[in-house]
């Protein structure tokens, strides 16, 4: 099954302020919308303990948009 976006502001809820992740676009980049490296380090644990995925570091750089992260994690698994 497929992972969705709201599974992933599921997955983020403990890391993002619920004002900010209530807001967030998919399409722009997560740091353009208020949240900061370390909240995007908490993200990619997260996504790695909730999917089963290994996030490398120069993935971890790429994954810009919570669309970059939908479809990492779904190619991923």
């Amino acid at each position: 099954m497929s992972a969705t976006l709201e599974d992933l502001k599921k997955t983020f809820a403990f890391a993002v302020p619920a004002d900010v992740l209530a807001k967030l676009d998919p399409a722009k980049p997560l740091t353009a919308q208020g949240v900061d490296s370390l909240a995007m380090t908490a993200m990619a644990v997260a996504v790695q303990n909730a999917f089963g995925v290994k996030i490398s570091v120069a993935e971890g750089l790429k994954l810009k948009t919570l669309n970059d992260v939908l479809a990492f994690v779904n190619k991923a698994r």
